[in-house]
């Protein structure tokens, strides 16, 4: 049997052993968190129903896997490969519907042709989060569509209400399928049944409690969300058009790279031609109905003066639709083209993205492109035990400093200063302060973080939580 042959018939299996094996080279590679990771760790001593502006399922599951594992690595790397494998299984599950099995394959496998979601996202775990639940959504909206159970409905209102709690702007992809629904007569006719609108509801109350949460804390977030979207006070048109030309240059970020192997795959097997001249997509196609939508929405925001810094991390679930398009594309106008070679080079791909991070992180000591994540926090915690300080806590300088530090002390209370210690704590812990975080000027921040002793300072004195508020 092929290796092609073998990919197509096993995927789902190939797809768990690639992230088991992403799960491992995240381990072994960088010692240190990344920001987001971090911030992660931290907030996994409390579990709460909400965390300020953000969400909370992301920190419920990595509360849930720091439970097991501890405030460790591996908690973190699995959940991360866990959510990267839902990814591509879900994409293999709605190209199933749409196409073949190996068009089905492709589907998923552009998806590391991605480097908005293999690279950049790696870094921003919610943005995983939310993309998953995307694409868990919509294939239970087709199951849904196929069959209306009252079990079908109530999976798909459950998963509804856990696309909510992973991020917020899922609420513009609910949204696209109710325009989808009502512009449809055939789908119009499922809202009579019953059975739809009790599975709908019951599956949404999983959302209650943070619901609850939110209108209690409704000013808070409320201001943090309008300061992302509206971050200065600009006049109207200068708004519009930072917000469509963010909207745009993040797109083809995002675009850019899919549509170019697919373009470069036709022209080898020169076939571009005939792929690129001009026909319809295909407008009853759903997941270019959905794409167009949520784009449409998003610039409906932008001339409302509602949004005008546009962040590729939102449009991430908005253009997860893409590969279905492109493949699509590629069956319209190339019928007889069979889909292996293009699977043989995105293989090509994944492996090549396996081997970026561990490689990115030795890559930028080499050239000397230090950053914080370079810092020895093992050498520094090995310094703070050799004091032999009796002190109940640690008071860190953000979220950053205190994941990290957590990850070394797990037994240990951490806070940072973003957040008040509480009153038994305050008179009697160690201020571990970050210089780097301290300094203004990056060029000077690269220089000190090559050496722990530069890198780091210990202040050992009660009265330091008081002078760092």
């Amino acid at each position: 049997m092929s290796g092609v042959v073998s990919v197509k018939r096993h995927f789902g299996r190939y797809i768990l052993a690639y992230f088991a094996l992403f799960a491992f080279m995240r381990v072994v590679s960088k010692p240190v968190l990344e920001l987001d990771e971090a911030e992660l760790i931290y907030l996994s001593q409390w579990w709460f129903w909400g965390y300020g502006p953000q969400p909370p399922l992301y920190s419920w599951l990595q509360n849930a896997f720091v439970f097991v594992l501890g405030p460790n690595l591996w908690s973190i790397a699995l959940l991360k490969a866990l959510l990267y494998g839902l990814i591509f299984y879900f994409s293999y599950r709605i190209g199933l519907h749409f196409f073949n099995r190996s068009w089905a394959v492709v589907s998923s496998m552009l998806l590391f042709s991605s480097l908005e979601l293999m690279v950049h996202s790696f870094r921003h775990s919610h943005t995983l989060l939310v993309v998953a639940m995307v694409l868990i959504s919509f294939t239970l909206f087709l199951s849904c569509l196929e069959n209306t159970t009252f079990l079908n409905a109530l999976l798909l209102g459950g998963a509804f209400a856990l696309g909510m709690l992973s991020k917020y702007n899922f609420g513009i992809f609910i949204l696209s399928l109710i325009i989808i629904v009502f512009i449809n007569s055939g789908y119009r006719l499922k809202l009579r049944n019953p059975s739809l609108w009790m599975g709908l509801v019951l599956g949404a109350l999983l959302s209650l409690p943070h619901g609850l949460w939110l209108l209690n804390n409704w000013n808070e977030v409320q201001q943090s969300v309008a300061a992302d979207m509206v971050p200065e006070r600009q006049p109207y048109f200068t708004n519009v058009i930072k917000g469509l030309s963010d909207m745009t240059a993040d797109s083809i970020s995002i675009i850019f790279p899919m549509v170019m192997i697919v373009l470069v795959f036709a022209g080898l097997k020169n076939k571009l031609r005939q792929l690129i001249k001009f026909r319809h997509p295909g407008k009853t196609f759903l997941p270019a109905q959905v794409l167009l939508i949520q784009l449409s929405i998003m610039l409906g925001l932008i001339f409302l003066g509602l949004m005008s810094d546009v962040n590729v991390r939102w449009l991430q679930p908005v253009w997860i639709m893409l590969p279905f398009i492109l493949v699509y594309w590629i069956r319209l106008k190339l019928q007889s083209l069979e889909p292996d070679g293009l699977i043989r080079w995105l293989g090509i791909g994944a492996i090549l993205l396996l081997l970026f991070h561990p490689l990115r992180n030795q890559g930028e000591l080499l050239f000397g492109l230090t950053n914080r994540t370079h810092c020895d926090f093992q050498e520094l915690a090995d310094n703070l035990s050799a004091q032999h300080y009796s002190y109940n806590a640690f008071l860190t300088r953000g979220y950053f400093m205190a994941g990290n530090l957590r990850m070394q002390f797990p037994d240990e209370l951490v806070l940072c200063t973003f957040w008040e210690p509480p009153e038994p704590f305050r008179d009697s812990m160690m201020m571990v302060v970050m210089n780097s975080e301290m300094k203004l000027d990056e060029n000077q921040n690269r220089t000190l973080l090559l050496d722990e002793n530069t890198c780091f300072q210990a202040w050992f004195q009660e009265e330091a939580p008081e002078k760092a508020r």
